[in-house]
């Protein structure tokens, strides 16, 4: 289990008032031999969700949080007919966005952001980010001006590139100005970026998270 994920346990200790991994399984429903994994490889992203929605359910009980104000609540666009390729592809935003209100708290634990201006959704399509993306889940792009424009060693991002538009996760070079453009599907090549590749490309924002549809 990596620190996050100990952090959010300590916390949902704390709130839902457990005291082992057992007890978080059963008020989750799930079985209590899923601890072993829990221990082995952590927290998996709908566990996660369904913890921090437990959370922030409890903080509305006690008035821990004031979490139906205007003040903690975010809109977020999504663009529905927007589709971005894990691999080649094109993008381009649709004029009317479905907006979707989320609780800035619930982001905040699961994402692991605090500036939430121009955050917006798009659709994930292709599989070249398997198993961590999957196709038609939905993607929270947040914005690259947010994050000081500083591309994050390994962190996944939505990237025009002349050969259309990708998402990749970005590793830099440790010594030169490289990037490689991994793709997690191990059956899919990398791409090597030189300095003038990466300055023609443009980065629309990090991939912060993304949900499966419901």
């Amino acid at each position: 289990m990596n620190e996050e994920d100990k952090i959010l346990y300590e916390k949902a200790k704390e709130y839902l008032k457990i005291g082992n991994l057992e007890q978080l399984a059963e008020i989750l429903g799930y079985a209590k031999t899923s601890v072993n994994n829990w221990y082995k490889s952590g927290f998996s992203k709908i566990v996660r969700m369904k913890i921090n929605e437990l959370i922030v359910e409890k903080e509305e009980k006690t008035g821990n949080n004031i979490v139906n104000t205007g003040s903690n609540i975010v809109e977020i666009p999504y663009y529905e007919d927007t589709y971005g390729a894990m691999g080649v592809g094109g993008l381009s935003y649709d004029e009317h966005p479905t907006i979707m209100s989320f609780d800035k708290t619930f982001l905040s634990n699961v994402f692991g952001i605090s500036n939430f201006k121009n955050i917006h959704i798009i659709n994930a399509v292709g599989d070249s980010m398997s198993p961590t993306i999957s196709s038609g889940e939905l993607l929270f792009v947040n914005p690259f001006d947010n994050e000081y424009n500083k591309v994050k060693d390994r962190g996944v991002y939505v990237i025009v590139s002349p050969n259309g538009i990708l998402i990749k996760r970005i590793k830099i070079h440790p010594t030169k100005n490289q990037w490689t453009l991994v793709s997690d599907n191990l059956s899919d090549a990398d791409v090597q970026l030189c300095e003038d590749e990466i300055n023609s490309c443009t980065i629309i924002g990090r991939v912060v998270g993304h949900f499966d549809r419901i």
